[in-house]
This record gives C-alpha cells, sequence and structure tokens, in this order.
C-alpha cells in the first residue's frame, strides 16, 4: 500500500520532468544527469535501505547488497558519459548516447513490468518510483532526439580502432542479452548464493543497461573526435575497475570465496579492449605512432539506414 510519501515523490518527478521537457539539450541533460545520481547514491551507498523500499524483502543479504551495487556502478558511468556529452560537439556521439539510452531504457521499463506481474518480493510500491522514473526518462530522451534530430557520421576510419570497437560492440550485445535471457547463469560461478527474484530483476537491469552501451559502441568508430573516442573508452575502462572493487569489497564482506573472486575477476578481462583503443589513439596523437598503423587512412561507409 502506497503511503502519502510515495505519491508526493512520484508528482514531483512528473513535475520535474515536465519542466524539461521542451528546454533546451544542457538544462535537460543536467537535470536528468542529478536525477541518475540520485539513483546511483541510493543504490551505492543505502543499497539495503533501497531494497527494502522497492521490495518486500525487510532484511536483504549480501548477494542483494552486490547486485544493487553493480546497478548502482552501471548507472554511474551513464553519469560520467553526461559529462563528456556536455562538452562534445559531434552530433554522432550526442545521437549514439540518445539512441543506447532509448533502447535501455525501453528494455528496462519492459523488464521492470513483467518482474512486478511475475514476482512476489517485487512490491506494488516500487512501481512508484523505479518504473515512473524510467518512463520519463525514456519519453524525455526521445523527445529530445526527434527535437534535436541528430545527424549521425556515417564514416568509419579503416583499421585496427574501428575493429576493436566492433569486438567491443558484439561482446557487449552477447552479455545484454545473455543477462536478459538467462539472470540465472549470472549467478552459475557463485555456489552459495540463493538465487531470487530480486537477484534475477536486477541482473536483467544490468543486461538492459549493456545492450544501450552496445548500441553506442556500435556508433563510436564513427565520432568526429578522436578525444570523443578515447572519452568514451576511458569510461568503458573505468567500468570493469569499478566492478573489481565491488567484487573485492564483496571478499572483505565474506560474501564472495576465493575461487568465487577469480571467477567474477575473469569476467573484467574486457576492459582490455577499450584500454587498447585509448592507448592506439593517444600513441598516435603525440606521434610515437603514424596514423597508418591505427587506421589505414581510408574509410567504411555505412548505409544511411545505419
Amino acid at each position: 500500500m502506497a503511503n502519502i510519501y510515495d505519491y508526493v515523490r512520484a508528482v514531483a518527478l512528473v513535475v520535474g520532468f515536465l519542466a524539461v521537457l521542451w528546454r533546451d539539450r544542457k538544462v535537460w541533460m543536467k537535470v536528468d544527469a542529478c536525477v541518475c545520481m540520485f539513483y546511483v547514491v541510493a543504490l551505492i551507498v543505502f543499497p539495503g535501505k533501497y531494497i527494502r523500499m522497492q521490495t518486500t524483502i525487510t532484511t536483504p543479504d549480501e548477494f542483494h547488497i552486490f547486485i544493487a551495487q553493480n546497478v548502482g556502478f552501471m548507472l554511474l558511468s551513464v553519469v560520467m558519459l553526461w559529462y563528456l556529452l556536455g562538452n562534445s560537439r559531434d552530433e554522432t556521439f550526442v545521437g549514439a548516447f540518445l539512441i543506447g539510452r532509448i533502447v535501455a531504457l525501453a528494455i528496462c521499463d519492459v523488464t521492470i513490468i513483467y518482474g512486478y506481474l511475475q514476482y512476489d518480493k517485487l512490491s506494488d510500491k516500487g512501481l512508484w518510483f523505479d518504473l515512473l522514473g524510467l518512463v520519463l526518462h525514456l519519453i524525455t530522451a526521445i523527445v529530445q532526439y526527434v527535437r534535436t534530430r541528430p545527424v549521425m557520421g556515417r564514416r568509419e576510419p579503416k583499421g585496427a580502432v574501428t575493429v576493436i570497437m566492433h569486438i567491443q560492440f558484439l561482446l557487449q550485445i552477447f552479455s545484454g542479452l545473455f543477462l536478459l535471457a538467462f539472470p540465472k547463469m549470472f549467478f552459475k560461478p557463485l555456489k552459495n548464493v540463493p538465487i531470487d527474484e530480486v537477484h534475477m530483476q536486477y541482473t536483467r537491469i544490468i543486461g538492459a543497461m549493456a545492450l544501450g552501451f552496445g548500441f553506442m559502441t556500435w556508433y563510436s568508430p564513427a565520432f568526429r573526435s578522436n578525444e570523443d573516442k578515447i572519452s568514451f573508452n576511458i569510461v568503458g575502462c573505468l567500468l570493469p575497475v569499478i566492478e573489481v572493487a565491488v567484487v573485492g569489497l564483496s571478499f572483505l564482506t565474506g560474501c564472495l570465496t576465493n575461487m568465487e573472486i577469480w571467477k567474477m575477476m575473469s569476467v573484467q578481462i574486457t576492459m582490455i579492449l577499450p584500454l587498447l583503443v585509448v592507448v592506439l589513439l593517444k600513441r598516435a596523437e603525440k606521434g610515437h605512432d603514424s596514423v597508418d598503423r591505427v587506421t589505414t587512412g581510408g574509410y567504411y561507409t555505412r548505409s544511411k539506414s545505419n
């Protein structure tokens, strides 16, 4: 049963988003980033309280905390991209972010609706904040995309950097689809985890966000500025580093065993790919490598449908 606080925060969300719906992109970005940071702080700093508010679980265990913090750090990477986006003039970067965000939010909305219809541990009162907030984020992202209609770049430099980014795209799409379809498999390496509905729900949300990043990565080779490519891949490097920190913290709290730690750490080896992109582009900028070793000097041209 929802109380007056739930209604107040629901109305505040609606009023806040409507106030910036038709504002220019920079104003909308700042408001959206602030709302995202609210979720980030709640999920990372107060994961137990957040889970108690949004579910029927009164005493979240360490595994609930672990998966909730993972969602929080994924959202933190979105906020970091917001900051980078505000300093970019590349419409391909802007358009890629909006498309990725729309994809991720749409899947998150469907996932949350499915979860609340399917699982008993996800309380009705959670709909007043989780689903409402995500729907408003989705509507405003669509409005901004329609209003600005960013012209997406259709030329990708041939060479090692583009190939690595395409591999990243495939890995992110595969991992996103895998987490959405088989959320229980995420916990397969963890023998002692009592998997419940909350674990599966949050795992699917992580999968939805991975798909959003995948769509951004698909367009990233066409970013006009190497600086934007470097910034985007730095975020791609930071996310696994943060994940390693979360896994390490889980070990200290006794949530994971030594073997489980190594299994979880092995997944983070994918951070080598964005790190390699950053190194290649930085060396080319400083003249240590000729540009021809990073790109062949030619371009792939996307079709207009892409």
